[in-house]
């Protein structure tokens, strides 16, 4: 049977500690093929001065020139939602049935292996290649192992390597501060960096046209035609209430960039960020992921759409239960998320009055707007979050106020 050894990892960038894992694998597997995947950016962890996931790729690619039998693949890259280990190998046990998979891990990873997605599942379809760096930890590496096979069962190996303390924070610290770093990572990888000005500045992130051709691929079909007529909905607003049209549009198309993820998702999203969810919006499915994609939402923006606006992050944090005194472009993308020209239900008052009243009163819109989800999660007997009653309560003052 033919062998794969497959490297996963964040890689931003690749360096020499995990040149040193390769080549290890390559030693002591002989694999025939190894396969090194870049894993989706997690939603928890910051974005990288804007560094987008073709550029980790294309890095990698560089090591196909370096080595006869390395390829690099893109499949996390393209798994919508979170990627997982136990789906990929699984993936690649389907493309390569006749092949042993072995899957690549640091030593500090086989710590906390039997808390990752289903572990189980890993070993059912891969074997596991320990890499272990420091000497000192081969007996805790190999009471784990033992541990392991007896609750999970599996087949292990412990590659030795020689340990190399370089991170990719301490290369990407030493570009930002104009420090060499030839010998720190492989000389193809180094030029590409340079060739393509990575990590020298911030916010070089996506253009709206490449934010909305990203939703296309990342949405489900209905959820992009939504989030298209929120965007141009949004624009339409800005004009009239005074508004930078792309910060509109930009918010609009990314309003529900969080939508691709499961209730569970959502919550260690907002948990990662220390993002305070009540006991109320954890306390069923449906309603963490009506209530939660909003404010996970915001953090996708920013950790992986590269999105700095503090007020475009905070439109979209509030679009789905609003404020009190939100600020205009909050209103815009509230108030465009439930008057898109796609929203067909019926509403009391109709959907038709609120749009007309859009662009004639944004508060007195938003007023009505929490009137009928209040009215309607009532009718239902579902739980109605504090903000939207605060906010109806508010725009209400401000309405009999104009009225006195």
């Amino acid at each position: 049977m033919k062998k794969i050894a497959l490297l996963g990892g964040s890689f931003n960038p690749f360096h020499n500690g995990h040149k040193a894992m390769l080549d290890a694998a390559i030693k002591g597997i002989n694999p025939d093929t190894v396969i090194i995947m870049p894993a989706k950016k997690p939603p928890h962890k910051m974005a990288y001065m804007g560094v987008k996931d073709i550029d980790r790729f294309n890095m990698l690619k560089c090591l196909e020139k370096d080595y006869d039998n390395v390829i690099v693949s893109d499949m996390e890259l393209k798994t919508p939602g979170f990627s997982y280990t136990k789906d990929t190998v699984f993936k690649l046990k389907k493309l390569y049935p006749d092949s042993i998979i072995y899957f690549i891990m640091g030593g500090d990873s086989i710590a906390n292996f039997e808390k990752w997605r289903e572990p189980d599942t890993i070993v059912k379809y891969a074997y596991i290649c320990v890499c272990i760096r420091n000497e000192a930890n081969v007996d805790y590496v190999k009471d784990k192992i033992t541990y392991l096979k007896n609750k999970i069962g599996g087949n292990y190996y412990i590659l030795n390597f020689e340990r190399i303390d370089i991170s990719s924070t301490m290369i990407r610290n030493n570009i930002l501060n104009n420090i060499s770093c030839r010998g720190l990572l492989p000389d193809s990888i180094l030029e590409y960096i340079v060739e393509n000005n990575l990590y020298r500045k911030t916010g070089n992130g996506y253009s709206l046209k490449e934010l909305v051709e990203i939703m296309e691929q990342e949405l489900l079909k209905s959820r992009y035609i939504h989030s298209l007529g929120v965007m141009n909905c949004a624009a339409d607003l800005a004009v009239i209430y005074n508004v930078d049209i792309n910060r509109a549009m930009t918010a609009g198309i990314l309003h529900d960039c969080a939508k691709i993820y499961s209730a569970a998702e959502l919550i260690n999203i907002c948990g990662q960020n220390n993002v305070y969810l009540s006991a109320n919006e954890k306390s069923d499915e449906q309603t963490t992921k009506n209530l939660v994609h909003s404010k996970a939402g915001s953090i996708i923006a920013h950790n992986i759409y590269f999105i700095d606006d503090e007020e475009i992050l905070s439109a979209i944090y509030y679009h789905t239960v609003g404020r009190p005194a939100m600020t205009m472009l909050e209103k815009i993308i509230f108030v465009a998320d439930y008057i898109e020209p796609g929203r067909k239900q019926l509403t009391n008052p109709p959907l038709d009055e609120i749009r007309r009243t859009a662009y004639e009163d944004i508060d007195k819109s938003v007023e009505l707007i929490c009137k009928n989800t209040i009215d309607y999660l009532n009718s239902i007997e579902k739980y109605v979050d504090n903000n939207t009653l605060e906010t109806y309560d508010y725009y209400k003052a401000i309405r009999e106020d104009k009225n006195e």
